[in-house]
């Protein structure tokens, strides 16, 4: 964790291990009423805001619609099953009882994650790299002997 260097060093050597999937940067819009997503495909269609969609459609004091809207990837929990990746406003989706469109506007190709993206995960990556190393320099330097005396001792006493 504090070997900034090593850690950095390791990243660098192993950074395509550590890859985005394809992506969309899009706006996920879903609603209980087909009749209201099919009312915001449209809008989508000519070309209107999000936000304007969603002041429109969200009215009185209920929401009529939910908007998620960010960079995801292709088989993240928020995109529906069977979703087709490409540009533009999507077909209609159901999910249990919702209709879901996708408004997609831009595709990510898959690409290198950024150290401070994957941080957490290259720290835990190479200290189990270092400790696979300490452990076959150890094996190297030291000869392993099983007092097997001891051994059917502790074994017993864990059996009780």
């Amino acid at each position: 964790k504090l070997d900034s260097l090593g850690l950095k060093k390791y990243y660098e050597d192993s950074k395509n291990e550590y890859m985005w999937k394809k992506r969309v940067d899009s706006d996920i819009i879903s609603s209980t009423d087909e009749s209201i997503t099919i009312k915001v495909q449209e809008l989508l269609n000519k070309g209107l805001e999000i936000s304007y969609i969603k002041e429109q459609l969200n009215t009185d004091g209920k929401v009529n619609i939910i908007v998620t809207s960010g960079v995801f990837e292709i088989d993240q929990n928020e995109l529906p099953k069977n979703f087709v990746a490409k540009e533009g406003v999507s077909e209609i989706y159901k999910r249990d009882n919702s209709s879901i469109v996708v408004n997609v506007k831009e595709i990510i190709n898959p690409t290198i994650k950024e150290f401070d993206e994957v941080r957490g995960v290259v720290i835990s990556n190479y200290q189990s790299e270092i400790e696979k190393k300490w452990m076959k320099s150890l094996r190297k330097k030291y000869n392993v002997e099983v007092n097997k005396k001891s051994l059917k001792k502790v074994k017993k006493e864990l059996n009780r």
